[in-house]
């Protein structure tokens, strides 16, 4: 039996790797990409952008999370979550997500993104209704650039 070497990459992340939104809030643990999530394999000229949170329930009761996820390229280009391959993934959540008052639950979101995007800056938007933050992901292996 052969088995498929995955190859796994890791981007930087900003600091300010921290978005609270209507009682959750929503840290960037890991940024990496992969050519495949369990099942899902990304076609050729593309990979996808894996975003590893924590997402902590700051609220006193035990809430749902509705969270939508979406990157942004420099040049404007919006990718939304992959469902495929976020249902692959360990901790991959695309409904949502019931967390217990003051506790924090994994959750992983996958993008298929153009591959040639991974060596540039990208921004990652957290949407929660009318409510959003941005995080800012770096080139594949590369470091953030500081505005």
């Amino acid at each position: 039996m052969k088995f498929r070497s995955i190859q796994t990459t890791e981007h930087p992340v900003d600091q300010n790797n921290s978005v609270s939104l209507k009682g959750f809030e929503y840290t960037v643990m890991r940024v990496h990409h992969e050519d495949s999530i369990g099942f899902a394999t990304a076609e050729n000229g593309t990979s996808y952008l894996v975003v590893d949170f924590k997402v902590k329930n700051q609220t006193p009761r035990t809430a749902e999370c509705y969270a939508k996820f979406h990157i942004f390229s420099n040049e404007g280009l919006r990718y939304n979550a992959d469902t495929g391959a976020t249902w692959n993934a360990k901790d991959g959540h695309v409904f949502g997500v019931d967390i217990l008052p003051k506790f924090s639950k994994p959750v992983t979101v996958a993008f298929l993104v153009p591959t040639e995007s991974l060596s540039q800056s990208l921004t990652l938007d957290i949407e929660d209704g009318s409510s959003s933050g941005m995080i800012k992901i770096g080139p594949a292996g590369g470091t953030l650039a500081r505005d």
